[in-house]
């Protein structure tokens, strides 16, 4: 099954040809744009012009357009309309004609197709004693030249071995009308004295069905190789060379749109394409002919008369393509065309309005856009305490679409004083005495304090040691005592969107929730991600009042 139609296209194939351009309607910010651009382009594929050009005009439109037929005649339509004749072609054409401020064209001489036939050589059958010409193949005794020029025949029957016949003029002939001919005559007597032999057998006797015998005459195909000539080039003396559009005719031009006129009237174009199932490769040069067929034509480039065949093209023609480029979208399996108003087969065409289907993408880019843009972030900002960091990130047709956050810029610390289990205790983990710090410093100092706190309160250690030359007990050994650190910054982060300079920092936040008062709670935490604070939520309680 073929995978193409002749016609088809690629969309920037179709660019250099007017069909499609590089901006929308609804949006100047280059990320969206070439994320349209690009996302119309892989859905509608290799297609016609008139549907390219259809797409393109749906979704530069954007996601609230509603467009009916007469709404997308433009530029864009009207050269894809105009292109729908198959009279424009992809590929490259040879050089013929006015082009590029030149005149290519032909020597005027000996401009022909014709096929340059070159005999075998003969046999002599001595036991018949009879002459004729060998047949070609491997077991063939080779060429009639060879023959002459081993025996030095003079140069005007050498030639005799090669004939320029008509096209196919030669699988015509007979080979005793050949060798039998007047012109021949000077070869088939310096054969015939060579051999010393004037009976020749071009043929074999058989009879037809009255018993008569008839001569069944041998074919001249068999007995020559054949090569194809198309004459000799007058400009091609003296070792110089100018370029003939008939005799050299492999001067092609780059690849590109061109159209291609009759031999006879330079005003009248060839059809190039017509629509029909084809090879997967046939549209990477639609220009299959080789170079001689050009000769006497005139190529023009598609750029070059574009605008002007456009603008003339019959409106009506432009919606009759229109509607059948709508008509083979609606159709597609994906379905990249949506109805907004009507029905197809409603039996009013004129009324119904179309939509690019598939926007469900634009909200995604243009919320990253407009974040990106706002302010002008750039990754690794610092305000007022929060750095503006990456979180997710992938290329979206050439650009980079990131997810970002606001984090805390370094670490927003409390500490607290801990004990730590004994050495013989079943459980590991340490148990935090009731109280909060705000630095290392005071936790540092509160963990000294509290041995000399305990003794004046007449506390002893649990484990005594008593210090013989002092006479006393031992200092109580506190290094089951430690200060433990909390670093909150690792649980806050704020959303892209918001604006950290109007906002409080990570530390303030922390100083807030931990020694605020308790209405200051809320707003402290608003703008947080998440909820990292909740379970150190200010608890309110009511003391009883004693009498």
């Amino acid at each position: 099954m073929s995978g193409a139609c002749q016609g088809w296209a690629n969309w920037s194939t179709f660019k250099q040809a007017g069909v499609v351009d590089e901006h929308i309607d609804f949006s100047d910010n280059k990320v969206v744009v070439d994320n349209v651009l690009g996302r119309t382009r892989d859905t509608i594929g290799e297609c016609f012009a008139i549907d390219a050009a259809v797409s393109y005009t749906l979704s530069k439109a954007g996601p609230d357009a509603n467009l009916t037929v007469q709404d997308m005649v433009n530029e864009y339509t009207r050269t894809a309309a105009a292109m729908m004749n198959g009279r424009v072609g992809w590929g490259y054409v040879y050089k013929t004609g006015h082009l590029d401020g030149k005149h290519y064209t032909s020597c005027g001489h000996d401009e022909i197709e014709a096929q340059v036939v070159y005999l075998q050589g003969p046999l002599h059958d001595e036991e018949n004693n009879t002459l004729t010409i060998d047949t070609t193949g491997w077991r063939s005794g080779g060429k009639m030249s060879t023959f002459l020029k081993e025996n030095r025949a003079p140069d005007n029957i050498v030639a005799l071995a090669r004939l320029r016949l008509k096209d196919g003029q030669y699988s015509r002939l007979r080979l005793v009308d050949v060798i039998m001919s007047e012109h021949m005559k000077p070869l088939r007597v310096f054969i015939e004295n060579h051999f010393d032999c004037k009976h020749w057998k071009l043929g074999d006797a058989s009879m037809d069905y009255e018993g008569k015998a008839i001569a069944g005459w041998k074919d001249l195909s068999n007995h020559v190789s054949v090569k194809t000539t198309y004459g000799n080039c007058a400009w091609n003396v003296d070792g110089s060379r100018r370029y003939c559009t008939y005799h050299d005719a492999d001067k092609h031009t780059e690849r590109g749109w061109w159209m291609v006129s009759t031999k006879n009237d330079h005003k009248q174009f060839m059809k190039i394409w017509n629509g029909s199932r084809c090879s997967t490769y046939w549209n990477n040069n639609m220009f299959s002919e080789e170079g001689r067929w050009y000769h006497g034509r005139q190529v023009i480039r598609w750029t070059d008369v574009r605008r002007g065949i456009a603008n003339s093209i019959d409106e009506a023609e432009v919606k009759r393509q229109i509607k059948k480029a709508l008509n083979r979208m609606t159709k597609r399996r994906d379905n990249i065309v949506m109805l907004t108003n009507g029905e197809m087969g409603d039996g009013a065409p004129e009324d119904r309005t179309y939509r690019w289907k598939d926007w469900s993408w634009l909200a995604v880019i243009q919320a990253a856009v407009a974040q990106t843009s706002k302010k002008n972030r750039k990754e690794g900002d610092v305000v007022n305490g929060w750095k503006y960091t990456k979180t997710s990130s992938k290329r979206s047709y050439g650009h980079e679409i990131a997810e970002f956050e606001w984090q805390a810029d370094g670490e927003v610390k409390t500490y607290s004083v801990s004990v730590k289990p004994s050495s013989d205790s079943y459980y590991t983990s340490t148990n935090p005495l009731p109280f909060r710090f705000k630095t290392l410093e005071e936790a540092v100092k509160f963990n000294k304090m509290l041995a000399m706190i305990a003794t004046k309160a007449g506390a002893i250690a649990k484990n005594r040691q008593w210090d013989s030359v002092a006479g006393c007990d031992a200092p109580v050994d506190c290094s089951s005592l430690v200060v433990k650190s909390v670093n909150h910054g690792e649980k806050m982060t704020m959303r892209m969107e918001k604006d950290p300079e109007d906002l409080p920092s990570p530390t303030s936040i922390v100083e807030k929730v931990f020694w605020g008062l308790p209405n200051e709670y809320d707003t402290a935490v608003e703008h947080l991600d998440g909820k990292p604070f909740k379970s150190h939520k200010v608890e309110i309680i009511e003391t009883e009042v004693v009498a």
